[in-house]
Protein backbone atom coordinates (compact mmCIF):
# COMPACT_ATOMS: atom_id res chain seq x y z
CA UNK A 1 0.00 0.00 0.00
CA UNK A 2 1.07 3.64 -0.59
CA UNK A 3 2.15 5.84 1.77
CA UNK A 4 -0.84 8.92 1.92
CA UNK A 5 0.03 11.95 3.55
CA UNK A 6 -3.42 13.66 3.23
CA UNK A 7 -7.41 12.36 4.29
CA UNK A 8 -10.57 13.26 5.03
CA UNK A 9 -12.71 11.46 7.77
CA UNK A 10 -16.07 11.19 7.30
CA UNK A 11 -19.16 9.68 9.04
CA UNK A 12 -22.68 9.45 8.17
CA UNK A 13 -23.95 8.05 11.69
CA UNK A 14 -22.99 8.35 15.54
CA UNK A 15 -20.24 9.36 17.24
CA UNK A 16 -17.21 7.86 16.79
CA UNK A 17 -14.78 7.59 13.18
CA UNK A 18 -12.46 5.05 13.85
CA UNK A 19 -10.30 3.11 14.50
CA UNK A 20 -8.79 3.59 11.58
CA UNK A 21 -5.63 3.39 10.65
CA UNK A 22 -4.03 6.62 9.14
CA UNK A 23 -0.32 4.19 8.24
CA UNK A 24 -0.42 1.03 7.51
CA UNK A 25 2.45 -1.65 8.07
CA UNK A 26 3.53 -2.18 4.39
CA UNK A 27 3.20 2.00 3.72
CA UNK A 28 6.79 1.96 3.93
CA UNK A 29 6.30 5.65 5.05
CA UNK A 30 9.58 6.56 6.23
CA UNK A 31 10.30 8.87 8.92
CA UNK A 32 7.37 10.78 10.32
CA UNK A 33 7.84 14.03 12.07
CA UNK A 34 4.56 15.04 12.42
CA UNK A 35 0.17 14.28 12.10
CA UNK A 36 -1.81 16.83 12.22
CA UNK A 37 -5.88 16.57 12.81
CA UNK A 38 -8.44 19.60 12.10
CA UNK A 39 -11.49 19.37 13.76
CA UNK A 40 -14.24 19.73 10.34
CA UNK A 41 -17.36 20.33 12.07
CA UNK A 42 -19.48 23.30 12.48
CA UNK A 43 -20.84 22.01 15.51
CA UNK A 44 -19.03 19.34 17.41
CA UNK A 45 -16.11 19.26 19.78
CA UNK A 46 -13.84 16.70 18.80
CA UNK A 47 -11.95 14.01 21.42
CA UNK A 48 -8.82 12.39 19.43
CA UNK A 49 -6.89 9.08 20.33
CA UNK A 50 -3.18 8.53 18.34
CA UNK A 51 -2.02 5.13 18.76
CA UNK A 52 1.13 3.59 17.19
CA UNK A 53 0.30 -0.93 16.98
CA UNK A 54 2.41 -3.28 16.18
CA UNK A 55 1.30 -6.44 14.43
CA UNK A 56 4.44 -8.48 15.66
CA UNK A 57 4.21 -7.84 18.98
CA UNK A 58 0.69 -6.51 19.69
CA UNK A 59 1.60 -3.87 21.45
CA UNK A 60 0.18 -0.56 21.43
CA UNK A 61 1.66 2.70 22.59
CA UNK A 62 -0.60 5.99 23.16
CA UNK A 63 1.04 9.05 21.77
CA UNK A 64 -2.10 11.10 22.61
CA UNK A 65 -5.15 9.61 24.43
CA UNK A 66 -8.56 11.58 25.00
CA UNK A 67 -7.12 15.59 23.29
CA UNK A 68 -9.50 17.76 22.57
CA UNK A 69 -10.02 19.63 19.50
CA UNK A 70 -12.50 22.76 19.38
CA UNK A 71 -14.73 23.27 16.64
CA UNK A 72 -12.82 24.70 13.63
CA UNK A 73 -9.08 24.31 15.71
CA UNK A 74 -6.48 21.89 15.17
CA UNK A 75 -4.01 19.48 16.90
CA UNK A 76 -0.72 19.09 15.45
CA UNK A 77 1.42 16.38 16.98
CA UNK A 78 5.24 16.37 16.76
CA UNK A 79 6.35 12.31 16.44
CA UNK A 80 9.75 13.14 15.01
CA UNK A 81 11.08 11.59 18.39
CA UNK A 82 8.45 8.21 18.09
CA UNK A 83 10.36 5.23 15.85
CA UNK A 84 7.60 4.12 13.85
CA UNK A 85 8.46 1.12 11.72
CA UNK A 86 5.37 0.81 8.51
CA UNK A 87 7.52 -1.75 6.88
CA UNK A 88 5.26 -4.84 6.33
CA UNK A 89 4.01 -6.84 9.71
CA UNK A 90 5.19 -3.86 11.95
CA UNK A 91 3.62 -1.08 12.97
CA UNK A 92 0.11 1.12 12.21
CA UNK A 93 -0.46 4.54 13.25
CA UNK A 94 -4.02 4.38 14.61
CA UNK A 95 -6.60 7.38 15.02
CA UNK A 96 -10.03 7.60 16.60
CA UNK A 97 -12.45 10.53 16.81
CA UNK A 98 -15.03 10.74 18.88
CA UNK A 99 -17.92 13.66 18.86
CA UNK A 100 -19.38 15.17 21.61
CA UNK A 101 -22.89 14.66 19.90
CA UNK A 102 -24.29 12.36 17.24
CA UNK A 103 -24.50 12.66 13.81
CA UNK A 104 -27.25 11.70 11.30
CA UNK A 105 -26.00 12.69 7.66
CA UNK A 106 -22.49 12.14 5.69
CA UNK A 107 -20.42 14.36 7.65
CA UNK A 108 -16.14 15.65 6.58
CA UNK A 109 -15.64 15.44 10.73
CA UNK A 110 -12.09 15.53 10.58
CA UNK A 111 -8.95 16.27 8.08
CA UNK A 112 -5.34 14.00 8.87
CA UNK A 113 -2.46 15.19 7.59
CA UNK A 114 1.02 13.74 8.14
CA UNK A 115 3.98 15.41 7.63
CA UNK A 116 7.77 13.49 6.64
CA UNK A 117 11.14 14.14 8.42
CA UNK A 118 13.04 16.27 5.49
CA UNK A 119 15.83 14.08 4.22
Amino acid sequence: MAFVPRRNLTASSGTTVGPINILTAGDNAGAIANVIVTNRTTDKELTVDLYIYNNTTAVTVYVVKAADIPIGSSLQLDVSGFSVNTRPNQDNVVLKVTMDSSISSLTTVADVIIGKNKI
